[in-house]
């Protein structure tokens, strides 16, 4: 079943962090699993899901983050099997950015 398609302010508030974080490197828009995300050195970074920002910040990061309440483990087959650099945030749009510019140190770093 196709998911519904993202709110237009949701769309557009990840569009000025894509705006935002393209000075910190080479960043490409993209599609990945159907939404709108963005790659640093080839590599997926950063998405849009379901309403939220999901972000490869590290395994170590993520735990934290979970630990404080920031989100829970990326899980998009919603079958328990989350992926374990990439957090789904519970962040506000307005605080997408510090996460985009995370993601961007963690998967350009490797």
């Amino acid at each position: 079943m196709p998911r519904d398609p993202e709110a237009p302010e949701i769309l557009a508030a990840f569009a000025d962090v894509l705006d935002e974080v393209a000075v910190a490197g080479d960043v490409e828009r993209c599609k990945w699993f159907g939404t709108p995300a963005a790659k640093v050195e080839g590599r997926i970074f950063v998405a849009i899901w379901r309403g939220r920002i999901v972000a490869r910040i590290g395994a170590e990061e993520v735990d934290a983050r979970i630990a404080s309440g920031g989100g829970e483990r990326f899980d998009p087959s919603g079958k328990g099997m989350g992926m374990k650099d990439w957090l789904d945030a519970t962040a506000e749009p307005d605080e997408w950015m510090e996460l985009a510019l995370s993601a961007i140190a963690f998967t350009a770093g490797e």
